[in-house]
């Protein structure tokens, strides 16, 4: 794996950390701040505010376990692969 490649993917985990990271200070916003304003709670907003919270947090932490998981391994694996077909011939 290119060293380019691999940079694409700490970006890419990066990107999806920091829109983790927003997702949660929105939260914040929403849950801290913006009662000091006058919200006023209602389950018919907070019930869809917490689905979606919860799928987007779920989509963005999958996603960086996908691209981990599946990217940053593949130099492993094809470096053991030529080490067997050298030790082989």
């Amino acid at each position: 794996m290119s060293r380019v490649r691999v940079a694409l993917v700490v970006l890419g985990d990066a990107m999806l950390i920091a829109a983790l990271v927003f997702i949660l200070e929105i939260d914040q916003i929403i849950n801290v701040t913006l009662y000091n304003y006058g919200l006023m709670f209602n389950y018919e907003w907070a019930q869809t505010y917490w689905l979606l919270f919860r799928i987007a947090a779920v989509l963005i932490i999958l996603a960086i376990i996908i691209i981990s998981l599946v990217e940053l391994p593949y130099p492993a694996f094809e470096k053991a692969t030529e080490k067997e077909a050298l030790k082989k011939n």
